[in-house]
């Protein structure tokens, strides 16, 4: 009899164990934020606009420049509810400029906090709105 408490013992934490892992995966994979929401839940334009080749940029602003190819400067917050649905926008773009143009993504919470910026910097253009 002595030893068949120690084996229900140890079959009772492996299955603990298991439940425990099992609930933990379970509530790591369910995503709560969405469109409508101030929630992050990742790059907007590889989640929501479907096209994660505008991030990172294929040219820096400063290469656009030495280049002379026009530039489109899109401004995103990726846990905004105003800029989320604007990702497919910026994909037309792309889909129907990306050969004459430089689109490029700008997280607004990247750009540094100076007093001046030189016009190859993102910040120079950005207007806080």
């Amino acid at each position: 009899m002595p030893t068949r408490i120690p084996q229900f013992w140890g079959r009772l934490l492996r299955a603990l164990c298991l439940f425990i892992l099992l609930s933990g995966l379970i509530s790591q994979s369910t995503a709560y934020a969405g469109i409508n929401d101030d929630l992050y839940d990742g790059n907007i334009f590889v989640v929501y606009g479907g096209n994660g080749s505008l991030v990172p940029p294929k040219l820096t602003l400063t290469q656009t420049f030495e280049r002379q190819i026009p530039t489109i400067l899109v401004y995103y917050i990726d846990d905004s509810s105003d800029c989320k649905p604007f990702t497919f926008v910026a994909n037309r773009l792309q889909e129907f400029y990306g050969r004459a143009a430089s689109i490029i993504p700008v997280s607004v919470d990247t750009i540094p906090a100076q007093d001046q910026y030189e016009p190859t910097q993102p910040g120079y253009y950005y207007r806080g709105t």
